[in-house]
């Protein structure tokens, strides 16, 4: 009988430490670059991948080795005086006239505590998802985007959405072209 007792809680040690070695946090500053765009920006991508700015476009394209997924970073102006909730539905209608579904849309918080807006949504055409998070500073739209064919994005989203919440803007500055 002792033994058998024994053999259970071998079996329970077992099978808790091996749950255990399956669940890892993600580390953020191990798994990724922190990088700094014109001195209010900032935000993690992925160590391995390769990332181009485009001065005059105030973008930033990230771009996975395998090809098949990447991150993007563009920054816009903003003309109208619209709150940044009605900014967000004209963004996510303009997405929906390009022909891409937005299938969810909600405000976050970010890892840096600056409100933001999460939308997700897939481009039935050619099979893609995206998950982007679009702030408004100043007279600024930031849109830190993630987009892969739909099994990529699946299996990846969890830790990409780590690197999406990363984003900071400064709000004393304004980026410029």
């Amino acid at each position: 009988m002792m033994k058998i007792k024994r053999f259970l809680l071998m079996i329970a040690l077992v099978c808790l430490c091996a749950c255990g070695a399956q669940h890892q946090a993600f580390n953020l500053e191990k798994e990724g670059l922190l990088y700094s765009y014109s001195d209010n920006v900032m935000f993690y991508y992925p160590r391995n991948w390769r990332l181009e700015k485009d001065d005059l476009k105030l973008s930033v394209d990230i771009q996975a080795p395998n090809s098949r997924e990447a991150m993007f970073l563009d920054v816009y102006a903003i003309e109208d005086r619209n709150t940044p909730s009605e900014l967000v539905q004209i963004y996510c209608t303009k997405l929906e006239n390009l022909g891409v579904s937005v299938t969810a849309s909600s405000e976050i918080h970010l890892t840096s505590g600056q409100s933001a807006y999460r939308i997700d949504g897939e481009n039935g055409r050619d099979g893609t998802c995206f998950s982007e998070i679009v702030l408004y500073v100043g007279n600024q739209q930031y849109v830190f985007s993630y987009i892969a064919e739909q099994a990529t994005y699946e299996e990846n989203i969890s830790e990409m959405w780590e690197f999406l919440m990363s984003l900071s803007v400064n709000e004393a500055q304004s980026v410029t072209s």
